[in-house]
């Protein structure tokens, strides 16, 4: 009996040390506080990575732990074309433009015929035209209704009167009844 105490004794002091080493810790750990540790003795050596949270710092600790901003980055390649939109609602009328120049207002034809031409060859007559009252000559010119015999020799306003007449004058070539048509367009004299 006494070989198997013996042997008992040495298991027996190794769990008297064990618990002796677990009910120290907390002993240790319920003797030992942050009033007894004294400041600036604790270093980065004494604290375990990983250990120590955001949660665990002051506001103002975390705030002095920010760096300055670092510099914009390079941009990135263009994206592709998106789709067209909706088109858009009409806009509002714009404002009214200015009052433009007073332009031409009452034109008017006028058209004078000759009597059928049939003089000698080599014989000019005139054809007069005339606006109505109140109107002025801008322009005219002269034909034959057909187009063939005579030919016409000069056409312009009238020496007398030229803001209100016009003139042709016609050389019969062919001796040929033809009518000469003097056309004149007027316009309000004001």
């Amino acid at each position: 009996m006494r070989t198997w105490i013996l042997r008992l004794v040495p298991v027996g002091v190794a769990a008297a040390a064990l618990s002796l080493s677990f009910a120290g810790g907390a002993v240790a750990q319920q003797l030992i506080t942050g009033a007894n540790i004294k400041d600036g003795t604790v270093t980065t050596a004494d604290i375990k990575n990983a250990t120590i949270r955001v949660a665990d710092l002051t506001s103002s600790t975390v705030q002095t732990l920010k760096g300055a901003r670092g510099p914009a980055g390079p941009s990135g390649p263009v994206g592709p074309r998106g789709s067209a939109g909706a088109e858009g609602a009409e806009g509002p009328r714009g404002p009214v433009g200015p009052v433009g120049a007073a332009g031409v207002s009452g034109y008017e034809v006028v058209q004078a015929k000759s009597d059928a031409v049939s003089q000698t060859n080599g014989y000019v007559f005139r054809v007069t035209a005339r606006c109505p009252e109140g109107k002025v000559v801008v322009g005219g010119h002269a034909n034959t209704e057909v187009g063939t015999a005579p030919l016409l020799v000069w056409s312009h306003p009238s020496a007398a009167e030229p803001s209100k007449e016009w003139v042709a004058g016609v050389d019969n070539l062919y001796q040929l009844g033809e009518r000469v048509v003097l056309t004149l367009y007027c316009v309000d004299a004001n």
